[in-house]
């Protein structure tokens, strides 16, 4: 990955019209450093989402996840409802020295496989 949104002011905020929503589905985050940080830099965050349970404590940290500099670190929520509108903000911790960073989203919908015919043998 080298491209990326860098919260500077230590919070990024989405809000995303999600098309067939509301419905279960798996959520995959993309995260790569595409600097090369300081020795005493650190880049950690959580996920503010209030609308689902349980996910606003998960501090992500590239640099310990991903292992260094335009390494992937590849996170994802299975099986978590999502409504219409997804509104989340990444928010630096407070031992961090840089900002949030997001490279990618990808949200797949969970939908039920139905046979082509109902053809009896």
């Amino acid at each position: 990955m080298q491209t990326a949104v860098v919260g500077t002011k230590g919070k990024l905020s989405y809000r995303l019209n999600l098309k067939g929503f509301p419905a279960n589905a798996r959520a995959y985050a993309y995260f790569a450093e595409i600097e090369n940080l300081g020795k005493n830099d650190t880049q950690k965050f959580i996920m503010q989402q209030p609308q689902v349970p349980g996910y606003n404590n998960i501090i992500v940290n590239i640099i310990e996840n991903a292992n260094g500099s335009y390494t992937l670190y590849e996170p994802s929520y299975m099986n978590i409802s999502l409504d219409f509108v997804l509104s989340f903000s990444l928010v630096k911790t407070l031992d961090s020295t840089r900002g949030p960073l997001l490279n990618a989203i990808k949200i797949s919908k969970y939908v039920q496989i139905v046979p082509k015919t109902k053809r009896k043998w």
